[in-house]
């Protein structure tokens, strides 16, 4: 039984001058996927993209978990990914560029159980 929960994605580390935020989160997903030790974790992957007309580097995506009466649940942290998962950390974000950004889902123990995005 899948739960549905919504991931709000609140903040994102942009280390560049001063600027207006024109990156677009988009497709967004939940998926289970296999960590490094072997063990099953749920994964928010979804794209983001670069409207800006400068490139954007070191992004972070950091987000809460909540449930539909919006209290926290858990958290997620993440990077933009290669088709592999790995994080691409060096990568610039060029304008106009769209990439696949994966954060894995840290529900808290009361919480724990399968997410879902709800649909719109």
């Amino acid at each position: 039984m899948k739960r549905v929960i919504f991931i709000v994605i609140y903040s994102w580390t942009l280390f560049t001058s001063a600027q207006e935020t024109l990156l677009v989160v988009d497709n967004l997903r939940v998926e289970t996927q296999v960590d490094v030790y072997g063990i099953e974790q749920q994964v928010l992957l979804g794209d983001i993209t670069n409207n800006d007309t400068v490139a954007y580097s070191d992004v972070t995506l950091t987000g809460d978990v909540l449930n539909a009466e919006e209290e926290i649940i858990g958290e997620a942290f993440g990077y933009i990914v290669n088709a592999c998962g790995v994080a691409l950390l060096d990568d610039p974000l060029q304008p106009n560029e769209t990439a696949v950004f994966a954060l894995p889902l840290d529900l808290y123990s009361e919480f724990e159980g399968d997410a879902a995005i709800p649909e719109t």
